[in-house]
């Protein structure tokens, strides 16, 4: 039996899957380096370790499985730099009832991908019925939909900007920074933005490299640290009058599907908000002119 253990051992270190044997009491008497990486212990910081220890979800007693096979899903677990990673884990009992082998599959950016989903749902869900939208409060609106979308992609910086009609000059209308958890109302203008002429939808992964964002290293990006970003035109009524950039700082980073989608939803937001505005500075309008009649009809009446 020790030999057919050494063998297995061998195998399984050569696996491209993460492979835990333990005694049937949970002692970790096995792990293969691919497990060890996972985890980000050491070997030697494994074996010895009880299995249920590694995480709160991770709860079994090999003696009491009723079959010579069980599964687990979505384990979470912190490795050993405190990060959260996630786990499915595939039970078998060994022949002679002695051990147990735990298959362990790492599924963590499948759950991270279907968390942060479904944060980026709950964003979209609140900042659809903020009232500062509904009553057409300009400032406080972008302000609140800035913040949210910078914590839901956990990005340093969230930037709207309004543009003239030859995109000659734009004019920041909101600028929120996560890291200080600031706003800075600061108009501040730029001249001669050819990046705003294409409006098209621009992610970039390595924004100091790329060929669409050159004109912005020297002046933005290295100053600001940014490595990552994505431009999304702001339209109102198909013709585009701004944009909002979504800025990363440190190490570069790869823009999935569903988060630009998000920042095309982010950009008709802030649409909706400036529409919103006008819409209320008309009314408001509107009132002051009636008001104004009604007035010089009195006035007339008394004459």
């Amino acid at each position: 039996m020790q030999l057919e253990f050494q063998e297995l051992a061998l195998i399984a270190e050569q696996m491209d899957q993460g492979v835990v044997v333990c005694a049937n009491d949970g002692t970790i008497e096995f792990v293969n380096p691919y497990a060890s990486k996972f985890f980000a212990f050491h070997l030697n910081e494994l074996v010895g370790r009880k299995v249920n220890d590694l995480s709160p979800d991770f709860k079994f007693n090999p003696e009491k499985m009723s079959e010579s096979k069980a599964k687990l899903s979505n384990i979470s677990v912190k490795n050993k730099f405190g990060e959260t990673v996630y786990f499915n884990a595939t039970l078998v009992k060994a022949v002679s009832g002695e051990r147990v082998i735990v298959m362990i599959e790492d599924v963590t950016k499948d759950v991270q991908g279907h968390n942060g989903l479904v944060e980026k749902i709950n964003v979209v869900e609140k900042l659809t019925k903020s009232r500062y939208m509904r009553e057409g409060l300009l400032t406080k609106a972008i302000q609140e939909i800035l913040l949210e979308s910078a914590n839901a992609l956990q990005i340093e910086r969230v930037n709207a900007w309004r543009a003239d009609k030859d995109f000659t000059m734009i004019e920041c209308i909101g600028n929120y920074t996560r890291s200080t958890n600031t706003f800075n109302d600061k108009v501040i203008l730029l001249r001669d933005f050819r990046l705003l002429a294409t409006q098209e939808i621009i992610a970039t992964n390595y924004s100091l490299e790329d060929s669409r964002t050159e004109e912005l290293v020297e002046p933005y990006l290295e100053k600001y640290g940014i490595t990552s970003m994505i431009d999304v035109p702001i339209r109102i009524e198909g013709e585009m009058i701004g944009v909002v950039c979504f800025e990363h700082v440190g190490i570069p980073r790869k823009w999935d599907l569903t988060e630009r989608k998000f920042g095309m939803f982010i950009a008709q937001l802030i649409s909706l908000a400036l529409e919103s505005y006008e819409k209320q500075q008309n009314k408001q309008k509107l009132q002051k002119v009636l008001a104004e009649k009604e007035a010089l009809l009195r006035e007339m009446g008394k004459s």
